[in-house]
C-alpha cells in the first residue's frame, strides 16, 4: 500500500510514517505538488495525502487533476490545522475528499479511522470481527425517527433509504434507489454520513462491510443515543 504525502514539513512526514508504522504502507514524501502532479505516473500511489496547511490553495487545485488524470480512484484525504474553515470542509466533501484529520496525528480513533481509508482490509489494535448475524438488534420504528443519508464516494449523488436493523457495531441499509449503490464495492471508507436520531443530527464515518439486498455497515464511532440501547 503506497501512501503519496504531499507536505512541506519533515514532522508531519515523520507523524504519518509514525502511525503507519505498524502496517503495510509505504509513504512516499513529495514536498512540490507540481512535483508530485508529473510523478503521479511513477509514484502510482493507492492513497494521496495532502496538507492543507502547507498548500491552502494548491489541494484543490492537485485534486482537481488527479481525478482528470488517473483513471482508478485514488483515495484522497488532507492533513489540516486549527484555522481550517468549515466553508474549506464542504468544499473537500464536494470534491470527494475522503478523509479530514489534524495533522499532529495525536488522537488515537482518529489514526484508526484513517488507516480505515488508506489500507481498509488492515485491523487496527484491538478490533474484533464483526459478526453480523449473531450481534443483538432492534428495528427502528417510524417513531424512532433513525434516517441516514450520505453521498456516493464518486459519483456524489445523494443516496437515501430505510434503515431496516440496528446492531452494536453496525446497521442494515435498503437503498431507495438500489440503482445508486450497485457499485459500491466493500470494504468502503464512507466520511460525513449524516444520521439523524430523532430532532439531533449526526455527521458519522462509516465503513460499507457487504453489498447485496441490503448495505451492512459498521460504525466507526456510534452515536451515544444508539449505545444507549444496548
Amino acid at each position: 500500500m503506497k501512501v503519496l504525502l504531499i507536505c512541506e514539513r519533515e514532522k508531519v512526514k515523520n507523524r504519518l510514517v509514525i502511525a503507519l508504522s505498524e502496517y503495510d504502507a509505504e509513504v512516499i514524501w513529495y514536498r512540490d505538488p507540481i512535483k508530485a502532479m508529473d510523478n503521479l505516473d511513477e509514484t502510482d500511489p493507492d492513497t494521496i495525502a495532502l496538507s492543507a496547511v502547507d498548500f491552502p490553495r494548491h489541494w484543490k487545485v492537485f485534486i482537481a487533476f488527479l481525478q482528470g488524470t488517473i483513471k482508478k480512484p485514488v483515495p484522497v484525504i488532507l492533513l489540516i490545522g486549527e484555522s481550517f474553515e468549515e466553508e474549506e470542509r464542504s468544499k473537500a466533501e464536494a470534491l470527494g475528499v475522503r478523509g479530514i484529520f489534524h495533522e499532529d496525528l495525536a488522537d488515537k480513533s482518529e489514526i484508526e479511522v484513517l488507516l480505515k481509508v488508506i489500507h481498509p482490509k488492515a485491523k487496527v489494535e484491538g478490533e474484533k470481527s464483526v459478526q453480523t448475524s449473531k450481534e443483538p438488534y432492534f428495528e427502528p420504528s417510524p417513531h424512532d425517527r433513525i434516517e441516514l443519508l450520505f453521498l456516493h464516494p464518486e459519483s456524489l449523488n445523494l443516496i437515501e433509504g430505510k434503515i431496516t436493523r440496528i446492531g452494536k457495531d453496525t446497521l442494515w441499509f435498503d437503498p431507495s434507489k438500489r440503482e445508486k449503490t450497485l457499485d459500491l464495492s466493500p470494504p468502503l471508507f464512507l466520511p460525513a454520513c449524516s444520521l439523524r436520531i430523532g430532532s439531533a443530527l449526526h455527521t458519522i464515518d462509516l465503513e460499507l462491510l457487504e453489498n447485496r439486498e441490503q448495505l451492512v455497515l459498521r460504525f466507526l464511532k456510534m452515536p451515544p443515543e444508539l449505545e444507549e440501547r444496548f
